[in-house]
C-alpha cells in the first residue's frame, strides 16, 4: 500500500480517536464520574474498535499488481475492511439515535420519540440485512479471498456496494441530516455546523460506494471510506466538545462560544440543559418573591397571618416593570436582572397591620 495512503489514513484515525477522547473528557467534567457515562457514550467507545480494524485492514488490502501468492492475505483484509466499515458506520448511527431519544422530552414530544424508535428498528434491520447478504453474494464465502477465483462478484463486491449504497442513503438522512433542524438548542451556529457536517457525511458515503462500483480494482474508495467515518465521528462528538470551548472562552473573558449540547431528559422527571434554564427564568419572579417573603420574616419584619390573606394582598398590588431575564444574557446581565426582580418583589409586599 502506498505510504502516502498510510500517512493519510492513520492521520484521520488519530483525529477520530482524539475526538472520542475529547468527548470523554468533556463528559467526565460534566458528569463528575465515569460511572455516570450513559449508553451513547459507551457506544461511541465501542465504535473505536471496528474503526481501528477498518484502518488497519485498509492498509493491508491487496494490490492487484503483486504476485498472486501474496494476495490471499490482502483479499482477506479486503473482506474484513467491508465488515469493519459497515459495523463502524452503523454503531455511529446507533450512538446518535440513542442520544436523540434522550434529549427529546418524554411528555411533550412523544410522536418524535416514537419516530426515533421506528428509525432505530429500521436501521437495525438494515444492518442485519447487509451482514446476512454479504456471504451470500459470493458462494462459497472462501472465494472472497481466492486469488484465482473466476467470480467477479467476489473480487469487486459490486452487489454488496449497491445494497450498502441504498441502505446508507436511507439511514443517513434520518440520522445525520433531517434531525438537525429539530435538535432542541437555541444556538444556531452549532445547528448550522451540524447541518453542513451531515450533508458532508451523505456526500462522502455516496462517493465511497461510487468508486467501489466504477473503480473496484483501485484503492480510491478506501480514502472515502476512512474520510466518511472520520466525518461521522466529528458530527457525533462535536456537540459534546462545545462545552470545552465554552469553558476556555469564559476563562479568557470572551462572551462568544459554542453552546454545550442539550442535556438529557430523564424518565424520572429531572430535566437538565437549556430548556430547564428557560423554565427557571420564566418562573424566576415567583421564586424570588417567595425568597423575599422569607427574608422579611427572618429579619423581624411583618409576617402574613394566613395564606388566604397573602393571596388577597398580592392580588390587589399593581404590577411593576422589571427586566426580563433571557437565557442568552451574560452572567452580569442575569445578576443585575435578579437584583431588580428582588427589589421589585420586595416592594410588592407592603406590611400588614
Amino acid at each position: 500500500m502506498d505510504s502516502r495512503f498510510a500517512v493519510e489514513s492513520w492521520t484521520l484515525y488519530a483525529l477520530g480517536v482524539g475526538l472520542v477522547f475529547a468527548r470523554l473528557i468533556s463528559r467526565l467534567s460534566t458528569l463528575g464520574s465515569i460511572r455516570k457515562f450513559q449508553l451513547h457514550d459507551w457506544t461511541m467507545v465501542l465504535a473505536v474498535v471496528p474503526f481501528t480494524g477498518m484502518v488497519f485492514s485498509a492498509n493491508q488490502t491487496f494490490d492487484f499488481n503483486i504476485a498472486a501468492k501474496t494476495t490471499t492475505h490482502g483479499l482477506r483484509m479486503r473482506f474484513l475492511l467491508e465488515e469493519f466499515q459497515v459495523t463502524t458506520v452503523w454503531l455511529l448511527k446507533a450512538c446518535l439515535l440513542i442520544l436523540y431519544r434522550r434529549i427529546i422530552p418524554t411528555t411533550r414530544s412523544r410522536s418524535k420519540r416514537r419516530l426515533i424508535l421506528c428509525v432505530s428498528i429500521y436501521c437495525l434491520m438494515l444492518y442485519i440485512l447487509a451482514e446476512a447478504l454479504l456471504p451470500l453474494w459470493c458462494t462459497p464465502m472462501r472465494e472472497y479471498w481466492n486469488p484465482s477465483g473466476q467470480n467477479t462478484q467476489c473480487l469487486t463486491y459490486r452487489n454488496h456496494a449497491i445494497l450498502v449504497l441504498a441502505l446508507d442513503t436511507t439511514t443517513i438522512l434520518p440520522t445525520f441530516v433531517l434531525p438537525v433542524a429539530f435538535i432542541p438548542t437555541p444556538h444556531k451556529l452549532l445547528q448550522a455546523a451540524l447541518g453542513l457536517l451531515g450533508t458532508g457525511v451523505l456526500a462522502f458515503a455516496i462517493l465511497a460506494r461510487y468508486y467501489v462500483l466504477v473503480q473496484a480494482r483501485s484503492s480510491v474508495y478506501m480514502h472515502w471510506y476512512i474520510a466518511e467515518v472520520t466525518l461521522m465521528i466529528l458530527f457525533t462528538n462535536l456537540p459534546f466538545l462545545s462545552s470545552l470551548f465554552t469553558t476556555t472562552a469564559r476563562g479568557r473573558g470572551k462572551g462568544v462560544a459554542l453552546s454545550s449540547w442539550p442535556r438529557e431528559c430523564t424518565e424520572g422527571g429531572e430535566v437538565l440543559g437549556w430548556q430547564s434554564r428557560k423554565e427557571s427564568a420564566a418562573t424566576g419572579e415567583s421564586t424570588i418573591s417567595m425568597t423575599s417573603r422569607k427574608e422579611m420574616s427572618d429579619s423581624g419584619g411583618p409576617t402574613l397571618r394566613s395564606e388566604s390573606e397573602h393571596m388577597r394582598v398580592v392580588a390587589t398590588v399593581p404590577l411593576a416593570m422589571v427586566r426580563r431575564i433571557s437565557i442568552k444574557d451574560s452572567v452580569q446581565e442575569v445578576e443585575v436582572g435578579g437584583r431588580e426582580r428582588r427589589t421589585s418583589s420586595v416592594g410588592l409586599l407592603p406590611p400588614l397591620p
